[in-house]
């Protein structure tokens, strides 16, 4: 058993008739997640996200032990080295300490690793298409809830605690590939709708990374719906865009309220807060890089020891600042083989959902790749997600979503 536990797959495991519990808690991690800093405080809090996570990967390792299946998939492999070199450089960082950082980034990987080796039924497919479906509407209500605010100034989203705008924004990119992937099906063209709506309300946040991930994903979008013929599907999104935008900038002017949003998105402040002092943050890491050793060069300073090696002080601050951005983080605390297979990792899940045309895996892990430009641990929660949709889901010639597990041809799993 233990033999076949830890070897690759070389055939798909049979898919469950029922929805396992597992499934179940999966599904609910999915729905919370945009709202988590929300409703759970900072992340490494006890939280109720971080109690449905572990009662998740009980719950997959009880189902594993009964029915054991191969963990790994071979196509996955730089995947699981990223993982698992990343929690191995945790043994050289000098001061080490077992935190939210490091229990964060075991988590998102565990998951990712217990939920990707495992098959799933059409019904729990379905079920975690509808989880993300519930996160919108979740997002919806707190935003209805928050606008005042918002036109005070960013949208200041307080369900029990206040959470950042930026993650907030960011952490929507595997809700908006899955708008923009389902609008694709016939009977989901009305799902076109939610991309710009969602674009609606990272306008909101005022957080200029969120708009950077937004433009991407409807960017990347836009070119596969041209080559699938389907031009007016981004015409609608785009125009509905603009319209929520106009609509926004009006309400603003006629009310007399702050133009701090507006602000936000003029390049001339961009270039005169060095984004938020995110540039001198990155020339402080990079200039640690290049007075490393050799070693540290090649392997980082380890797992969590950014703030520690960069020292560097931000305004407003007064301890030593986060990368934010995974890929600087990644060279600091994980040197040159730390940053290859990070870039390998994504490039490697980004072509195995190219293969199985999954657009809405695609769209998650660009968006992703994109919030990694300023972003950096805090959106580890959102990494198994995002990767789980990539390696699970499938799509036909018309890059539908999903196929039926048990279906044939091109026969969409998910239509109602």
């Amino acid at each position: 058993m233990i033999k076949q536990f830890f070897s690759f797959q070389t055939e798909e495991p049979l898919a469950p008739e029922g929805i396992r519990a597992s499934s179940f808690l999966l599904a609910l991690y999915v729905a919370l997640l945009p709202v988590t800093t929300a409703l759970t405080g900072l992340i490494g809090e006890k939280s109720t996200l971080s109690l449905i996570a572990a009662l998740y990967l009980l719950a997959a390792l009880i189902e594993q032990l009964r029915h054991p299946c191969p963990v790994f998939k071979k196509e996955l492999l730089f995947v699981y080295a990223y993982f698992f070199y990343s929690l191995l450089s945790f043994l050289w960082l000098e001061n080490k300490k077992v935190d939210w950082y490091l229990t964060t980034f075991l988590t998102a990987a565990m998951m990712f690793v217990i939920a990707s080796c495992r098959s799933y039924g059409e019904r729990e497919l379905k079920l975690f298409f509808r989880a993300s479906l519930l996160s919108l509407l979740i997002v919806f209500a707190a935003v209805a809830a928050n606008f005042e605010s918002a036109m005070e100034c960013r949208l200041d989203v307080k369900i029990i605690q206040s959470m950042d705008p930026n993650f907030f924004g960011c952490g929507l990119c595997v809700n908006i590939g899955m708008a923009m992937a389902a609008c694709m099906e016939k009977k989901k063209r009305w799902m076109v709708i939610l991309a710009p709506m969602l674009f609606f309300v990272i306008l909101l946040t005022g957080s200029r990374g969120a708009m950077l991930v937004g433009a991407g994903m409807l960017f990347c979008w836009s070119l596969v719906a041209i080559y699938k013929k389907k031009y007016f599907l981004p015409i609608i999104a785009i125009l509905l865009t603009y319209i929520f935008y106009t609509i926004f900038a009006y309400c603003i002017k006629k009310l007399g309220q702050s133009t701090l949003l507006i602000d936000r998105i003029d390049p001339r402040t961009l270039a005169e807060d060095s984004g938020a002092g995110r540039l001198e943050i990155w020339m402080a890491a990079f200039n640690t890089f290049l007075k490393a050793g050799p070693l540290r060069k090649i392997f980082g300073f380890g797992h969590g020891g950014f703030r520690a090696a960069v020292n560097f002080i931000a305004p407003g601050y007064v301890n030593p600042y986060s990368s934010h951005n995974m890929y600087v983080n990644a060279l600091i605390e994980g040197g040159v083989v730390g940053l290859i297979l990070l870039l390998l990792a994504f490039l490697q899940i980004f072509i195995f959902a190219v293969k199985r045309k999954n657009l809405w895996g695609a769209l998650a892990v660009i968006g992703f790749a994109l919030e990694g430009i300023s972003l950096d641990a805090q959106i580890y929660q959102v990494f198994p997600w995002a990767f789980i949709v990539a390696a699970l889901f499938k799509g036909g010639d018309d890059y539908e979503i999903l196929l039926s597990p048990v279906g044939d041809g091109d026969r969409s799993g998910l239509q109602s």
